[in-house]
């Protein structure tokens, strides 16, 4: 059981940088979705 809390304990942080760096990511995919509809409508 020790081993396994160890385990969680050390997973912990890991996954809270994987959740950062999702969540940046699709900030950055909206992002870059938002800028090419307004450089299409800006075209128009």
């Amino acid at each position: 059981v020790d081993e396994l809390f160890n385990q969680l304990n050390v997973n912990e942080p890991i996954l809270k940088n994987f959740r950062k760096t999702m969540e940046v990511r699709t900030f950055k995919e909206d992002l870059h979705s938002y800028l090419m509809r307004y450089k299409r409508y800006s075209q128009n």
